[in-house]
């Protein structure tokens, strides 16, 4: 086989040359041309703000806190464990994050935005030029995909491209972003890290394992999940996750390789090592949580012929918000007056220049010429 990065078909699989940025470049192509005064607090004021200070120094921190106390966690059985962690994921209902993801053999990171709601999802790579700046997306409003690439000149109007319309895919056959490091998309398995644990037929064991910042934690193994790519079917993997009891058992380390039963790629792995946590405010619940901010994906072969290591990809986290409330835009853009409109979806109707700021006019102005051309 020729691929060094093993049985693997999503973005991460693309490694140094990610194959929506060659997407993008292709479609580059179709592109039409505070007050001054100082005033100061009375005595009420500064004798308020000092009771606030004291106030401040007394009450507590709240945080979030799972059902049972994770420093117990060494004693609890399997299925407790995977209880934690479905709690963990599912307790994030949207979110929103501003990171850099960059690959060992690329010259400089690249700015990336990923936000999600339930069904619905929203990924864009962020780039300067001599044009202004570049914003690559692609979204999803839980029944259509999107994907144009918008210029923000800095004197001039915002230059769209043409926006096309997909069947929706899953985010992570599109981006690598910091739900990697929660376990919420793993691998050919197509699942979260609470799925996996609770897949009919796989067998959960529980042991102890090391943390990479070398505390211990407690570890739960997936053994045989099938995978649920096209290109992985009839296969099976392993799914080894590292519960980090100081960090409300989050992930510490997510390791998927091939089962013994069903190796094609043998010495293929994939495995993401949390580097860094910091408590961020649950918009929610108002409570501080943990939530990786750093973390490292190596893929390949760990015992590859000539000796070499598999490639890596490192994430770090600039700003983060859980359970935000996000506007509708994010998932199904506002799409200027002039912007043509490509619908390549199974039903599709082709290529559509509209005049009208709101897509479903313009979608029901395709249904009337649609049924026009169908009509003897």
């Amino acid at each position: 086989m020729a691929n060094q990065y093993g049985p693997w078909a999503t973005s991460i699989g693309a490694c140094g040359n990610p194959q929506l940025s060659t997407f993008w470049r292709r479609r580059l192509t179709m592109l039409v041309p505070a007050s001054q005064s100082s005033p100061t607090l009375s005595r009420r004021s500064l004798l308020g703000l000092g009771a606030a200070g004291v106030l401040t120094g007394v009450l507590p921190t709240l945080r979030f806190a799972l059902a049972a106390d994770p420093q117990d966690a060494a004693t609890w059985p399997a299925e407790k464990l995977a209880g934690a962690v479905k709690e963990q994921i599912s307790s994030i209902k949207s979110l929103s994050c501003e990171y850099s993801r960059k690959f060992e053999n690329s010259p400089r990171p690249v700015k990336c935005r990923y936000a999600r709601s339930e069904g619905k999802w929203h990924y864009a790579e962020l780039s300067d030029s001599l044009e202004g700046r570049e914003e690559h997306t692609s979204c999803c409003d839980g029944q259509l995909e999107f994907t144009f690439i918008v210029i923000h000149q800095q004197r001039a109007p915002s230059v769209w491209s043409g926006v096309q319309l997909h069947v929706p895919r899953g985010v992570d056959q599109l981006s690598i972003d910091p739900e990697y490091l929660l376990g919420w998309h793993l691998s050919n398995v197509c699942r979260s890290a609470a799925d996996v644990f609770a897949v009919r037929g796989v067998t959960v064991t529980k042991s102890q394992a090391v943390c990479p910042d070398g505390t211990m934690g407690v570890r739960l193994l997936a053994s045989d999940v099938p995978g649920a790519r096209v290109e992985a079917k009839g296969l099976k993997y392993d799914v080894a996750i590292t519960l980090d009891p100081k960090h409300d058992l989050l992930p510490a380390d997510i390791l998927i390789t091939e089962s013994k039963k069903t190796i094609t790629w043998p010495g293929w792995e994939q495995r993401w090592k949390v580097l860094e946590y910091r408590r961020v405010v649950d918009e929610q619940t108002k409570r501080e949580r943990w939530f990786p901010v750093s973390g490292i994906l190596t893929q390949g072969r760990t015992k590859s012929p000539a000796g070499k290591m598999p490639p890596t990809c490192k994430i770090t986290v600039d700003k983060v918000q859980i359970n935000p409330k996000l506007s509708p835009t994010l998932f199904r853009p506002d799409v200027p007056v002039g912007t043509s409109i490509n619908d390549t979806t199974p039903d599709g109707r082709g290529q559509l220049f509209i005049a009208e700021v709101d897509l479903k006019k313009a979608d029901n102005l395709l249904k009337k010429i649609d049924k026009e051309l169908k009509e003897p």
